[in-house]
């Protein structure tokens, strides 16, 4: 499994030997990558020992959970070359991802999608987060669409701030009634 993530998703590099297996092989690796060893995931050391009798033996990347927002990091390893085994010239690096938990995700919906400018009926959208809600969120967002920013409806500033202790936050489009007669 090459993918791995904060929330409790381990990756495993699988180490393989061919040929005898009546004594245990240590199988010596460097590690390098986005991600810190002992600190993005679970300390690994340098080296692991595939058992006598066995023709393999795992290295668990196991992610710290943490509150950084950092993305997504990756863990590569490489084997090192020994005189007790050859490495085999197409297997020997492998790569993992780690996902980041911590990065929240956002989703937009319409609450009133029907704006009028007779009464002063504004649109409503909703930006929804998931993940960790005890900051506030920053949110940029861009507008389009063929009413024109400040002059079919009110300025808006493009972001939206939501609060510590709240999964969502609202836009709200006000239509500037200018009684000019225009197409929906």
């Amino acid at each position: 499994d090459a993918d791995a993530s904060e929330g409790g998703d381990s990756a495993t590099f699988v180490v393989s030997r061919t040929g005898p297996t009546g004594t245990p092989l240590t199988v010596n690796f460097t590690s390098s990558g986005t991600a810190t060893d002992g600190s993005d995931y679970a300390a690994i050391g340098t080296r692991v020992i595939i058992p006598s009798g066995q023709s393999s033996a795992n290295i668990i990347i196991a992610p710290i959970q943490d509150p950084t927002i950092e993305g997504g990091e990756d863990v590569s390893i490489d084997l090192s070359p020994s005189p007790n085994y050859l490495r085999a010239a197409s297997a020997q690096s492998a790569s993992a991802f780690i996902v980041d938990d911590d990065v929240p995700t956002l989703t937009i919906s319409v609450a009133d999608a029907t704006a009028s400018e007779a009464g002063q009926d504004p649109a409503t959208f909703v930006i929804t987060r998931t993940g960790d809600a005890s900051a506030p969120l920053t949110v940029n967002y861009a507008l389009s669409g063929s009413a024109q920013h400040g002059v079919d409806y009110a300025i808006l500033p493009g972001v939206l701030v939501i609060p510590a202790g709240s999964s969502a936050g609202s836009i709200t489009v006000v239509p500037i009634d200018d009684n000019i007669g225009e197409p929906d």
